[in-house]
C-alpha cells in the first residue's frame, strides 16, 4: 500500500469532483504519511457534502 500510483487511481473514480478537493487528495496520498491518511478518513463526510453541493449547483 506504499505505491502512490495505485492510491491515486482509486481516487480518480468519483467524478465530477471539485478541483481543490482533487488536488488535496492527490497530495495526501502522494506524501504517503499514515497520520495524514487518518486525517483524510476523518474528512470524507466533509468531502461528500462539498461534492453533493457541487453536483446540485450544476443540476440547477
Amino acid at each position: 500500500m506504499r505505491n502512490g500510483n495505485t492510491n491515486t487511481n482509486v481516487i480518480l473514480i468519483p467524478n465530477p469532483i471539485p478541483q481543490f478537493v482533487h488536488s488535496f487528495l492527490l497530495f495526501s496520498f502522494n506524501i504517503n504519511s499514515f497520520p495524514f491518511f487518518l486525517f483524510f478518513l476523518n474528512r470524507i463526510s466533509f468531502f461528500r457534502r462539498i461534492r453533493s453541493a457541487y453536483l446540485n449547483f450544476f443540476r440547477g
